[in-house]
């Protein structure tokens, strides 16, 4: 059992232990409306780090959560576009604003344009040269519009016979972007989940594959973690087995997900639709004196409880897991590491990340 005061000696602990590794001061947050340059946080990362930034209203770029960013951070991915229907129309939520203030900061924006796990609409366009054609335009308007520095695909959940139309449609679009120096970040799950995808020819056709480790288990599937290290440690070796390790950057979370078992349904499991936040769902555990012991095979801690016929359980997300993640882009040489998603990390994370990327890896 871990009660509230032992969980916040650990926190306590970590970040004391992470200002003495790092030899530098805690990382500041950043006003990114009315701060000019990163000052005195400002540094060359020795690797990529980017953050996937939730925006679903042209308003919400300008909500509070929208104004700091942590310094350490060099890439931006706002989830502004969206190919909305089979011309291949792109739906947006952008606005210049955005980019503006995190240039500021020198802080590239890598705007991303999904499917939404529409299954459908991605095969009735890239089937298609001239909507292929049409996307690709629409892309390169956007890309001038709004001053972007990077396009991130990310297109889940598409049926196998797509998946040679969306590499021609790749091979295409980065034949615009390169010349234009516009980057190309491309949203890929581990390889055994790849379906009719060419990653080889992915990789060839654009800048970075940011694989995605995290979802290991899922709304629908087993009960079980989001990222145990042993399993993401084999999909990136399967991962590298086929592409240059510089061309990937690991995709980590910053959630976790509540698992509920009902014993009136014969302990059916069912999740919850939606991410919690790490601290969001340590609390809520800790909130219920919940039984919470770290695991040696997945370095994740695991907590439970039982509550009427309900008994709710996670694997959560916390420093010391994702540290071990971080220590993978350094032992496989990844070019960095990108977190879904900003707003949803524990307190002191990007003081950790900071302290990777710019002194090397914590031992």
């Amino acid at each position: 059992m871990i009660n509230i005061k032992t969980k916040l000696g650990v926190i306590l602990a970590t970040i004391l232990t992470l200002s003495f590794l790092c030899l530098f001061p805690a990382v500041e947050e950043i006003d990114l409306l009315n701060s000019g340059t990163k000052a005195s946080g400002e540094f060359e990362s020795l690797k990529t780090t980017m953050a996937w930034d939730y925006v679903g209203t042209v308003a919400q770029n300008f909500a509070s959560d929208k104004k700091n960013i942590p310094s350490g951070l060099d890439v931006l991915s706002p989830t502004w576009f969206v190919l909305k229907d089979a011309e291949g129309r792109i739906s947006s939520v952008a606005h210049k604003q955005y980019t503006i203030v995190a240039h500021n900061n020198n802080v590239k924006v890598w705007a991303m344009l999904s499917n939404e796990f529409n299954s459908e609409i991605p095969y009735q366009v890239f089937s298609v040269a001239s909507k292929r054609q049409n996307v690709i335009t629409e892309i390169l308007r956007l890309c001038s519009e709004y001053e972007l520095d990077g396009i991130n695909l990310d297109f889940e959940g598409m049926t196998a016979e797509t998946g040679s139309f969306y590499n021609t449609f790749v091979q295409e679009l980065y034949l615009e972007l390169k010349p234009r120096n516009i980057t190309l970040s491309i949203d890929i799950p581990f390889p055994q989940y790849v379906n009719g995808f060419d990653i080889v020819a992915l990789s060839k056709n654009s800048d970075y594959l940011i694989i995605m480790a995290y979802d290991q288990h899922y709304v629908g599937g087993l009960a079980g973690p989001m990222a145990a290290i042993d399993w993401v440690k084999s999909g990136l070796n399967e991962t590298l087995s086929q592409i240059d390790s510089q061309k990937v950057i690991l995709g980590v979370p910053f959630y976790s997900r509540l698992w509920v078992s009902d014993k009136k349904q014969g302990d059916r499991v069912e999740t919850t639709s939606r991410e919690y936040g790490m601290d969001e769902l340590s609390k809520f555990f800790i909130n219920n004196k919940a039984n919470m012991h770290r695991e040696k095979d997945t370095e994740q801690i695991f907590a439970e409880f039982e509550q009427g016929h309900n008994k709710y359980f996670a694997w959560l997300e916390d420093e010391h897991s994702l540290s071990l993640k971080l220590d993978q882009v350094y032992d496989f040489n990844l070019a960095g590491m990108a977190a879904w998603r900003k707003g949803l990390e524990a307190d002191g994370i990007w003081d950790m990340i900071y302290c990777y990327y710019k002194n090397g890896n914590l031992e």
